[in-house]
């Protein structure tokens, strides 16, 4: 990760800044095979956490070199790689502070060329677009792979390696068991794409992303929530940049009570409070299939309900069981009945999200209900991967809604999915977020921010 020092900072104050652009063209094997650098005109990056592309340029530089006609075999062509920077110079100490925006291909080009002008054109996209179909990653014939019981590990590598011919790759396992394996058959058409392929296996199991990182290397791993990630900006430096702010909440697309249905009829719930019912018994184990303690549980019929999240309410009639490296999170089997003979029924998850500090409660907008069925949610084939997805979709229809747009002076080495803390100038309130998606205007020397709130109550994803 990127740590700005001081000198990045004092960039930031320069009222008349000058930018500048390099490309670093590369071969087949990633090798610098030539460097073109020149005056930028104009131009936009966009950097989006989000897109299935996220890595996205165009832009305008004056060049005096005349070879860069876009032809078979001159610089510019589409066998090139380009390691694109961004350059600006620092006032104080007349020199240049480069800054890298991704590894990109060329996607559409032009060049223009006059006495006055002698300036070329450029679009970019990142490494993804070779496995969508933009640029390549169609498969020929009618292919049909059979992965049940396959370790997810082992068919993410194969795929990329195999029918990507990506060598340079991060996989970050889940140590969770009921994640380790393909459950079912998967089965491909004719024309599918290899990005269609790793989509599929990532759609099994939620909070599952997959991208290109700035140097190129291909990255499957859970989505992050920044939880351990430290600050790399804070208010001191970024509220002076700013000089539009739009908390955007889309209402629309609030739930705070979620139910997904599954294979077979496997279901969850999960309703989002801000303290839990008084009469509600809280129970949870660790032990699939096993309680403990039964002849201390309420009987006659009493229903349970598993809560977690941050400081339960736990007071006479509430109490939690949980296995301690799972914390205050419960997502094994529950209890919903147990008779005078300790006899035990199972029935539907019905979870509690304890979390006092979102403007999203059923306690401050009562019940709005989102269900979740059918087509990539029939796939989901047991209990804890069906709450899995109910914490996804609450994720999504709370946290993800709760946004901040940032109008602002360009910062070249902010990034996607970094987290920074920002003062609301509308309320004085100052929170964390994290970047979601930035829109550098080169011409204009600014950018567009669109924050996520930071939520510390969900790093289970």
């Amino acid at each position: 990760m990127f740590v700005p020092q001081q000198s990045d900072i004092d960039i930031l104050d320069q009222h008349t800044p000058e930018l500048f652009i390099k490309l670093f063209l590369l071969n087949n094997k990633f090798q610098t095979i030539d460097e073109l650098e020149g005056t930028l005109i104009s131009g936009s990056i966009t950097l989006d956490a989000d897109s299935d592309i996220r890595r996205t340029a165009s832009f305008n530089f004056y060049i005096e070199d005349m070879e860069l006609y876009a032809e078979q075999y001159s610089k510019i062509w589409m066998d090139k790689f380009v390691d694109l920077r961004l350059g600006i110079k620092n006032q104080s100490t007349n020199q240049m502070q480069w800054y890298p925006l991704g590894i990109f291909l060329f996607n559409e080009n032009g060049f223009r060329y006059d006495l006055t002008t002698k300036f070329i054109e450029c679009s970019c996209v990142d490494l993804m677009a070779l496995y969508t179909g933009l640029r390549a990653g169609t498969l020929p014939g009618l292919r049909t792979i059979a992965t049940y019981g396959l370790n997810v590990t082992d068919i993410v590598r194969d795929t990329i390696i195999q029918l990507g011919n990506i060598q340079n790759f991060i996989i970050n396992e889940n140590t969770n068991p009921g994640y380790l394996t393909i459950p079912y058959e998967l089965e491909f058409g004719t024309g599918v794409t290899v990005y269609e392929i790793l989509k599929k296996i990532s759609d099994i199991y939620p909070a599952t992303e997959f991208f290109f990182d700035i140097d190129r290397t291909f990255i499957w791993s859970y989505m992050p929530t920044a939880t351990d990630d430290p600050v790399v900006l804070d208010n001191d430096i970024i509220a002076p940049l700013v000089d539009d702010e739009n908390a955007n909440k889309d209402f629309s697309k609030v739930k705070n009570c979620i139910e997904v249905w599954g294979q077979d009829d496997i279901s969850a719930r999960i309703i989002l409070v801000d303290e839990l019912p008084k009469s509600s018994f809280i129970y949870g184990t660790n032990l699939v299939g096993e309680v403990e303690n039964n002849s201390d549980l309420p009987k006659n019929n009493t229903e349970f309900i598993i809560a977690f999240g941050v400081n339960p309410n736990i007071n006479d009639a509430v109490r939690v069981i949980s296995d301690e490296t799972m914390g205050d999170r419960c997502i094994e089997w529950y209890v919903t009945y147990i008779d005078e003979d300790n006899n035990i029924s199972w029935g539907m998850p019905y979870f509690y999200f304890i979390n006092p500090d979102s403007p999203f409660t059923i306690d401050k907008l009562g019940e709005i209900w989102g269900v979740f069925h059918s087509g990539e949610y029939s796939m989901i084939y047991s209990n804890e991967l069906c709450l899995d997805r109910c914490l996804y979709e609450l994720y999504i229809a709370t946290s993800m809604q709760d946004r901040l747009s940032l109008s602002m002076i360009l910062i070249p080495f902010l990034q996607p999915n970094q987290k920074i803390s920002y003062k609301l100038k509308s309320i004085g309130e100052t929170n964390q977020y994290i970047v979601k998606r930035i829109n550098f205007d080169l011409t204009s020397y600014r950018m567009q921010v669109e924050l996520m709130k930071f939520t510390p109550l969900y790093s289970w994803l």
